[in-house]
Parts: structure tokens; sequence; C-alpha cells
């Protein structure tokens, strides 16, 4: 009676073991079901809706503001892969729709812990501290840039975050003539965080004058990229 009674014993155990991960299976599918419906019903507002587009922005920029002169065209949190601000210096339409990107324009991706949105992250770090020559990689992540010419390289360091940078000419992809303007393109590393976080900021073009260029207030201005950032809390 005894050895039955442990018998089944064991069986209701390994059941009730088999009942809970099917529990949690179908928690995480219907949680996942409701999370997508609701990414799908906060997209379809923002693409409407120039003030929700700006708030979920500032949401993922860590910020109470956007900075003078910018509007958001996307502000999109795709669940467990990425959230993506896109910045433009052309107000919405009359209906509320977005523009495309103006003379400036600032693209921040931010990866979320459940599943890795950038695969080449070393190797996006090569080429932006000069140890490759592949400027494709810049383009691995969703975003096309048209990289005509380098202009410099570095990296600074804030009170969150560690930022290697690489300024040239060109711009987004299809967004006017290629080598029309100037941009950043920068990978951030925040201070015991690994998630993956990467930024384009471009501008006008700037002539050239040989070593004689003056950069001063354009994306690949130092400076100007400092001060455009301080604002946004991209670790938060």
């Amino acid at each position: 009676m005894g050895k039955e009674s442990g018998k089944q014993s064991v069986w209701v155990v390994l059941g009730c073991g088999c009942l809970a991960v099917i529990v949690v299976v179908l928690a995480i599918m219907t949680l996942a079901t409701l999370s997508c419906y609701q990414w799908v019903k906060d997209a379809e507002a923002s693409m409407v809706d120039p003030q929700a587009r700006d708030q979920y922005a500032m949401e993922i920029l860590g910020t109470d503001r956007l900075p003078e002169g910018y509007y958001t065209i996307l502000a999109l949190n795709l669940p467990w892969i990425a959230e993506i601000a896109v910045l433009s210096d052309r107000p919405a339409k009359e209906n509320g729709e977005p523009q495309d990107f103006g003379e400036w324009g600032f693209v921040f991706v931010r990866g979320l812990s459940m599943m890795s949105w950038f695969q080449d992250e070393e190797q996006l770090r090569d080429y932006i501290e000069g140890r490759s020559d592949d400027a494709g990689i810049l383009g691995a992540n969703g975003i096309r840039l048209d990289v005509q010419e380098i202009i410099d390289r570095g990296s600074f360091s804030r009170e969150d975050a560690e930022i290697w940078y690489v300024t040239f000419r060109g711009r987004v992809a299809g967004e006017g003539p290629v080598g029309d303007g100037v941009s950043v393109a920068f990978q951030i590393q925040c201070r015991g965080d690994d998630a993956f976080r990467f930024g384009v900021w471009f501008g006008p073009n700037v002539e050239e004058k040989g070593e004689g260029t003056d950069y001063s207030g354009s994306a690949a201005d130092l400076a100007a990229l400092q001060t455009f950032l301080e604002d946004f809390d991209l670790c938060r």
C-alpha cells in the first residue's frame, strides 16, 4: 500500500509539473498576443496624433522635451526586440501624419533584453574606431546610410556612458542626393548595462575647404553632438 501511494505521489508531482509548464506557456502566449495587440493600437494612434508620437519618443529618449525645432516621425516599440525613435525638423502634416526627413534628422535604436536587435556590435565598434573600413556594417541594424567620406572618429564619456562616434559626409540613404549632408553615427555603452544602443544624427552639408573646413554647429561637430544629446537619458 505504501509503495502504491509512493508511486501515485510521484505521478501527481510530475503531473503538476507538466501542468505548471503548460500554464506558463499559455500565459506567455497570452501575454505575447496582448502585447502585439497593444503595439498595433499604439502604432495606429501615433501615426495620426503628433502629440502621441512626441510623448512616446520622449519616453524612449528619456527626456521631457524634444530638441527645439524637432518633431517625431516615428516612435515605435517592437515587443522584445527594440525601441526606435526617429526625429525630423519638419512638422506633421495638417492631418497629423508625419512628414519625411528635412535637413536635420535623428534616429535612435535601443535593443531590448529578450532578443538581440544587433548581432554585430563588435564589428560596428571596429568600424567606428577605424579598425575596419566596412561601412556596410552601419546599415546592418536597419538604418541605411550613405557614407561618402570619413571626417573624424573618436569617443567621449558621460556620467552614465561611454560613446564612440564616427562623423562622415553622407546621410540616411534615400533622403536627398547622396553626399548632400554631414552625419555622425554613434554607439553607446551604458555603465552596468549591456543593451545595444545606436544613433545617427545628420544635418545640412558643410562646404569642403580641405583641412580648414569649419564643421562648427554641424552634425560633424563633437561639441554640437554633446549638446544635442545632453538632455537625453539614453541609459534609462
